[in-house]
């Protein structure tokens, strides 16, 4: 191993092989760079899908230096946990997004992305552009829906409601209520 100063830093440059036309593979290494490189980790993500949106949501407790980039076909998220250790996710998106009309929210518990589709009331089968899933990803399965079922379901609740107007409409007039002023007045002091 040969070492070497590159603007004032100290750079471990090891030769791949041992013949003196080879290339040199060199990184410069601080102490920063270090700590950072070695305790990078991914956040757990949960994600679902909505007609309008497509919610992320990073769990990462008691998160600083929160920094969410969305674009276009892209989400960039990195921040800094309880124990001093950088998280950073990178997302390519299965579809397109509107990044001036997303958001995010940050709680104690995690950072929520609601990210607006740029074509609405289009199932996404998938978070990633990717045919994979990566280990750190998880659908969201306490917030999905399934949108068959939940415009099945919003139509029968419809159905109920104009089921009990009209029932309320069928029920005849009211009863009589002149016997109301002859209630007994010390049941009314006894609290």
């Amino acid at each position: 191993m040969t070492d070497q100063k590159v603007n004032g830093w100290e750079a471990f440059c090891v030769r791949e092989t041992g013949s003196p036309s080879s290339s040199l593979l060199c990184e410069v290494l601080t102490e920063k760079s270090i700590t950072a490189f070695s305790f990078r980790q991914h956040a757990k993500t949960l994600w679902y899908d909505r007609p309008r949106y497509v919610y992320l949501e990073f769990c990462v407790e008691n998160s600083r230096d929160v920094k969410v980039d969305i674009k276009k076909k892209k989400v960039v998220f990195s921040c800094v946990n309880e124990d001093n250790i950088q998280m950073c996710n990178e997302i390519e998106l299965y579809d397109t997004v509107q990044p001036l009309d997303s958001r995010e929210k940050r709680s104690d518990r995690s950072i929520t992305c609601f990210l607006r589709k740029w074509n609405e009331k289009v199932p996404w089968p998938r978070l990633t552009k990717e045919n994979y899933k990566p280990a750190w990803l998880f659908i969201d399965f306490d917030n999905w829906r399934d949108w068959d079922t939940e415009e099945e379901g919003e139509m029968a609740m419809a159905e109920h409601y104009l089921d009990l107007i009209n029932s309320a409409k069928d029920k005849g007039e009211p009863p009589c209520m002149d016997d109301l002023d002859d209630l007994d007045v010390s049941l009314l002091t006894y609290f």
